[in-house]
């Protein structure tokens, strides 16, 4: 045993010491000068500002087609409704918790 506990006080200093490090870390490793008058142009993701954007579905286009077969089934089960949900979820804990009582 070391004979030394965490206490308020202490906690405090350390807080204290590891937010001044942190913000004496980010003054000399960080440019925070800002050259007035020098407009950039954004930075989204590696790619320009101005170019077209593309929706969310074609990110995930390959997702879609080899799993094509599942969407179909499983998209028009998706009616919106919390309730239909909330049963999905109850009817497959159920089955878990009956699998995990045969199983085990």
């Amino acid at each position: 045993m070391l004979g030394w506990s965490w206490g308020p006080i202490e906690f405090t200093a350390a807080a204290a010491l590891l937010i001044f490090l942190v913000y004496a870390a980010s003054r000399l490793l960080f440019n925070t000068k800002h050259k007035k008058g020098l407009q950039q142009k954004p930075f989204l993701g590696g790619n320009d500002a101005e170019a077209p954007h593309y929706a969310a579905g074609n990110l995930y286009w390959g997702f879609t087609n080899a799993l094509g077969r599942y969407y179909k089934a499983v998209v028009p089960l998706h009616s919106g409704s919390i309730n239909d949900y909330i049963a999905f979820f109850m009817m497959t804990a159920a089955v878990l918790l009956i699998l995990t009582a045969v199983l085990a």
